[in-house]
């Protein structure tokens, strides 16, 4: 979801490490908004996330798998996708994907609202990715996969 905010040439970050988001939250403003994924909505790592950005002024938009949960009562608005598999004590696969393509479509919609600008972004994205694609010379020696050839 970081990544496709950093395409409409807005600034996002994914951080990982939970003392190093808790002080990234911190610094949030009013006009932030903190994406948070948490599939059942109790992690301590998201509440504290999620509450220093909520005391830093920042909007908290959850991905979860549950409607209620402490996560959904901090938020300005939530995502949820429901998949049976969200009931077992394994993490959901469905879930995830379903939170993966939610966030797309986010995106998209962010895109929409921005009109023309947000597809010049795009079109100096899809540049700077084909510049990526390029493939280095192959070692001598080493194969290279019938696909590359």
């Amino acid at each position: 979801i970081a990544f496709r905010v950093m395409t409409l040439g807005l600034p996002a970050q994914a951080i990982t490490d939970a003392l190093a988001a808790n002080v990234a939250c911190s610094n949030l403003k009013e006009e932030d908004v903190l994406f948070v994924v948490s599939s059942s909505g109790r992690t301590k790592d998201a509440l504290n996330g999620a509450r220093t950005a909520k005391q830093a002024g920042a909007k908290i938009f959850p991905f979860t798998s549950y409607a209620r949960n402490p996560l959904a009562d901090l938020s300005d608005l939530s995502f949820v996708a429901v998949a049976n598999e969200a009931y077992s004590y394994r993490e959901s696969m469905t879930a995830r994907l379903t939170h993966l393509m939610m966030g797309d479509y986010l995106i998209e919609l962010m895109a929409e609202r921005m009109g023309a600008q947000a597809f010049r972004r795009f079109d100096a994205i899809v540049d700077v990715i084909e510049k990526n694609r390029e493939a280095l010379p192959a070692e001598e020696g080493s194969e290279t996969p019938e696909a590359d050839r």
